[in-house]
Order: C-alpha cells, then sequence, then structure tokens
C-alpha cells in the first residue's frame, strides 16, 4: 500500500509518517525543495524521513506537473500541507496555494487513479464551536461532535472549512468512497503537541525550559485537558485506511480527540519526566468538550492524552541544551 503524504516535514506530518511506517504502509513523502535547489531549513527532516524508509519527491503546491508526478502509482493520500504565507497581506496568493492547489492535487489524484483521500483538518473549522450554537440556540449542553455547525474565523479555518467540503466532494462525484477529514480537537495546551524535525516549534516548549532552569511556572488549564499530537493521527489514518480499503462504512468527517487528563494527573506527567519541577494549574472554565464517538465506533482506541503528553515531553527534554 502506497501512501502519500503532504506536509510530511512538519510537526505532525513528521511522527504521522513514521507511524504509517510503522505500520507497513509504504509511504511517499512531499517535500518543498528552495528556489536555490535544496532543501532549505527542511534538511534535517527530510534525512530522518529517508532514514525511517519514507520515499522522498519533491512537489509544490504551486507547480502543477510536480504534483501530477507525486501522486502518480498512489493508493491513498493524506493531505497535510498548508503553505504558511501571510494570508492578511496575501490573500490571493494564499488561496492559489492552499484551496486552488488542493483542488489542482486532488484533481490529479482522481486522474492517476487514487483510491482514498484523508485531509487532516483542524478544530478552527468550529470558530466559537459550541459557544456560537448557543448565541442562536440558547442550549446549556452543546457537544463538539461531527454535527456541530461550522463557524470558521480567519482564513486558516476557511481554508479547513472548504477543503473539508472539497474531500467530500471527491468522494462523492468521483467514487472515492472511504475518503474523509479528521478534525483534531484538544482543550488546555493548543491544537496539537509536536516538533518540526528541524527547530525546536512546539507547544509547552518555553514553559518546560523555565521549569527545568528552576523557575516557578502556572498554566492555565481546563478539568478536562486534551492533547494529542503526529502519532495520534498515524494511528487514525492506519484505521480509516484500513477499513476504507474494505469498503467499511465511512462518514465524511470525524472528530479526532484523546481521552483527556485532569490538572493533577497533567503536573504529575510533567514531573516523572521533568523531576521535582515547580509546576502549578491555575483553573478556567471549559470552553467545549469533544465527541469521538463515531471513530470510535470505527474502532479507534484513543493512546490516551497522558501518553501523548510524555512523548511530547520527553522530546522537549532532547532538544533543551
Amino acid at each position: 500500500m502506497l501512501v502519500a503524504v503532504t506536509g510530511a516535514t512538519g510537526k505532525i506530518g513528521r511522527s504521522l509518517v513514521r507511524e504509517l511506517l510503522h505500520r507497513g504502509h509504504r509511504v511517499r513523502a512531499m517535500v518543498r525543495i528552495t528556489r536555490e535547489g535544496h532543501w532549505g531549513n527542511t534538511q534535517l527532516a527530510v534525512d530522518e524521513l529517508r532514514q525511517w524508509g519514507a520515499e522522498i519527491v519533491p512537489a509544490d503546491f504551486s507547480d502543477d506537473d510536480s504534483m501530477k508526478h507525486f501522486v502518480a502509482g498512489v493508493h491513498v493520500l493524506v493531505h497535510n500541507g498548508y503553505h504558511h504565507v501571510n494570508e492578511g497581506q496575501h490573500p490571493v496568493e494564499w488561496t492559489q496555494l492552499n484551496i486552488l492547489g488542493t483542488v489542482k492535487l486532488y484533481d490529479a489524484f482522481w486522474r492517476a487513479n487514487g483510491t482514498q483521500i484523508i485531509f487532516i483538518s483542524s478544530s478552527a473549522v468550529y470558530g466559537r464551536g459550541p459557544q456560537f450554537e448557543e448565541e442562536r440556540f440558547d442550549s446549556a449542553q452543546l457537544p463538539l461532535d461531527e454535527r456541530t455547525g461550522r463557524a470558521p474565523l480567519g482564513l486558516y479555518a476557511v481554508y479547513k472549512s472548504c477543503i473539508e467540503d472539497t474531500t467530500a466532494t471527491f468522494k462523492h462525484d468521483h467514487g472515492m468512497k472511504s475518503s474523509s477529514t479528521l478534525r483534531p480537537v484538544s482543550a488546555g495546551v493548543g491544537s496539537l503537541l509536536g516538533f518540526r524535525c528541524y527547530d525546536d516549534k512546539g507547544a509547552l516548549v518555553n514553559e518546560v525550559r523555565r521549569l527545568l532552569q528552576g523557575e516557578e511556572v502556572v498554566l492555565e488549564m481546563p478539568e478536562k485537558i486534551v492533547a494529542i499530537d503526529g502519532h495520534d493521527f498515524g494511528v487514525g489514518c492506519d484505521l480509516l485506511i484500513r477499513k476504507g480499503l474494505l469498503n467499511a462504512d465511512i462518514f465524511d468527517w470525524y472528530v479526532f480527540g484523546n481521552t483527556p487528563v485532569t490538572p493533577n494527573e497533567f503536573v504529575e506527567i510533567f514531573r516523572d519526566v521533568l523531576g521535582p519541577v515547580k509546576l502549578s494549574i491555575k483553573p478556567v472554565p471549559q470552553a467545549r468538550w469533544q465527541s469521538d464517538r463515531l471513530i470510535t465506533d470505527l474502532g479507534y482506541q484513543a493512546g490516551g492524552s497522558a501518553a501523548t503528553l510524555r512523548r511530547h515531553l520527553i522530546e522537549i527534554v532532547k532538544r533543551t541544551p
């Protein structure tokens, strides 16, 4: 099974690729080359992906021929890539690279007889989520799930929402029965955890460094803390691939979360990995909660936020001088 992954050098894609390889898939990783003809600041990520066994293919959303080459012979496309241009200052360029570029990628994949698309979305599609629903319908207990009305705020959220619909359109119009979208949802620690291979960007990095230097850190956290990372995405994508290729019932959208931890458990995980650090939690109201019932019914078993946080902290320590 050949799986193509866009955004393979990013903080989600890197761990996602590793997990798919670990689960027996062949993986083709899309990597952009700079105008000078080299990998730029992604060189370390490219080397690592290649070392794991991924096939490295240079391609870019602005280059139609490269996208056709990228999807040739591919069975499953995991679309995780995103051009980080300043959409506020360059909305036309941003639209061409991300929205129109994705449509061209999907079209090339369909014309190459591709079978399944999995789009990595974001909880940003909900915007205000249940709060928005409460404003309209005055309901006090609304879950954030597949049925929650989308209310994207900002062009990034608009992109995610638009490509969700594009994925569903290609599924229904071109017979890709198993194509679907994963919407990650978390609470308290940012939407996603993880590092890009070539730098030290990731949630909680500064806080961990301060703790390791003996400083006291107070974090504002809800009562239920949910964390996910690229590894969790790899598990979810593997499930959708295996179920989808057997023509199982695959829905258009899945809300994707993990088993939550309490603030006290969160602190204990930190101290278990980092030692007796000075960390405390300031409780804040729970803004929303997620339902991953559909993907659980499909067979997904969440690894749990505790395992995700532990992986993340261990990687931070490795990268901290």
